[in-house]
């Protein structure tokens, strides 16, 4: 499994990222056809619109982002596309992007370990694509996250507040040419939050362009929530019975109606949630109980999935208190889950 350190400022992290990973960055990026499949004036159009609406939110990102490019050798505007490609994909309306709206998220907070947050990753990647990245800030802020490479993304992490979030997908028609990709918003929470209210305030303040999520953020406080956001909204569930889970659905009243996923893609992101459910309140709420549902093929619904629409290959588990995170290097019912510590980063 390939990792990165790095340290520094936003620039300097950026190239020893662009310099550790420059190969899997050209491997990434081929998978998805970048450069050539993003060429058209439309899609220079949100190159810029991005560019200039995360130098209001976040210049420092761009500064990261240049640093990749000089590191890796890969032009910034490559390096720009492969960042927001996810818009992209939204305002061609593509209906290929619909495999990318996956993952199960779940999250105890009665566990002897405190909150722990477990994520399948479904549909639509590799296991390859998914880096640990240890970082050090400016701030002295400093993360454990995992993310495409070559990105200033982060989907499943913990910082050293012992904050820590995952995140499922929701297809939306929402777009706001004034907001930034969403995949960068969790980033820029696990560098500026400590606790759960304050990364759920900066989801307020903070528009996203596109990519419409349903998060599962948790803290080493012992405060838990799934929050739902689209472009123009949010509203938050709290655990019941010490659990809470999200699927690839809006499950509030507030948001229902706005989840545009084809039939097949609703159903089983219905399925999981209602297996969730079960599964919440049979197993135990620790490590191994999570990694128990993390691991479920029951059917319909199953978490560990093997159908070809949205196949699970790899699974984490986040540790509010310990600031770790477990993951597994394939399928979680055919792997065993390695332990990484924020505190004891790669020689």
């Amino acid at each position: 499994m390939e990792w990165v350190k790095a340290e520094g400022s936003h620039y300097e992290i950026g190239r020893r990222c662009g310099e550790v990973l420059a190969e899997t960055i050209k491997r990434c990026m081929a998978a998805r056809k970048v450069p050539e499949a993003y060429c058209t004036a439309a899609h220079d159009e949100i190159r810029a619109k991005v560019e200039t609406n995360v130098r209001r939110e976040a210049p420092e990102l761009l500064e990261e982002l240049r640093g990749v490019a000089d590191g890796s050798g890969i032009s910034y505007d490559n390096i720009l596309t492969l960042n927001c490609i996810s818009q992209m994909w939204d305002a061609d309306n593509v209906a290929s992007r619909l495999c990318e709206r996956a993952c199960t998220g779940v999250g105890f907070c009665d566990t002897p370990d405190g909150v722990i947050i477990g994520k399948n990753n479904d549909g639509g990647s590799e296991s390859w694509d998914d880096v640990p990245h240890w970082f050090t800030y400016p701030s002295g802020r400093r993360a454990l996250f995992i993310s495409w490479p070559g990105t200033v993304w982060a989907w499943c992490w913990v910082n050293d507040a012992g904050l820590c979030c995952n995140g499922s997908s929701v297809s939306s028609a929402g777009f706001n040419r004034d907001g930034i990709p969403s995949q960068m918003l969790t980033r820029l929470m696990l560098e500026r939050c400590e606790t759960v209210a304050e990364a759920v305030e900066l989801m307020r303040e903070v528009p996203i362009m596109s990519g419409a999520v349903a998060l599962t953020l948790g803290d080493a406080h012992g405060n838990l929530v799934a929050v739902e956001q689209d472009v123009d909204c949010q509203a938050l569930r709290y655990p019941e019975q010490g659990a809470v889970f999200t699927t690839n659905f809006f499950a509030t009243p507030q948001l229902a109606d706005k989840c545009t996923a084809e039939p097949r893609y609703l159903a089983n992101a219905r399925d999981r949630f209602e297996n969730l459910k079960r599964l919440t309140r049979q197993v135990e709420h620790t490590v191994e109980g999570m990694k128990q549902i993390l691991r479920d093929h029951t059917q319909p619904g199953g978490i560990c999935q093997h159908t070809s629409i949205l196949p699970t290959y790899n699974s984490f588990i986040m540790l509010a208190r310990q600031r770790a995170l477990l993951i597994t290097d394939g399928r979680p019912c055919e792997n065993e889950y390695q332990r990484l510590e924020l505190d004891a980063p790669p020689m």
